[in-house]
């Protein structure tokens, strides 16, 4: 989606809930918004920024619609794996117990 998109869908989702609002009104205050970023400034960063804004501003929740991303659906790896094989690994140098922390659990081998 292009900031113009985003920007149209916005304030169609905010004149819903605020019919005393004019389109104009909203877009105005959502080019002043965008005014604040400098030209390097990701669009995507731009789109984030003024719907978290947007959503402050009006206490609406504009996030509602995405759909979430393939990470927050299918974890990459297990707890276990995530865990550095050194951890598991015997060293020489001590002759006593490892204590290993995860997350708020401790497991000695």
């Amino acid at each position: 989606m292009t900031l113009e998109e985003v920007i149209d869908e916005s304030i169609t989702k905010i004149l819903e809930l605020n019919p005393d609002l004019t389109y104009a009104e909203v877009y105005e205050l959502c080019s002043d918004y965008l005014l604040k970023f400098n030209k390097p400034t990701k669009e995507e960063t731009k789109i984030k920024s003024l719907k978290k804004y947007l959503g402050k501003f009006f206490e609406i929740d504009l996030f509602a619609d995405e759909e979430p991303k393939l990470e927050e659906i299918q974890p990459s790896m297990s707890p276990l794996q995530s865990i550095p094989k050194q951890y598991f690994q015997e060293r020489s140098w001590a002759k006593k117990d490892y204590i290993i922390k995860i997350h708020h659990l401790d497991k000695q081998i």
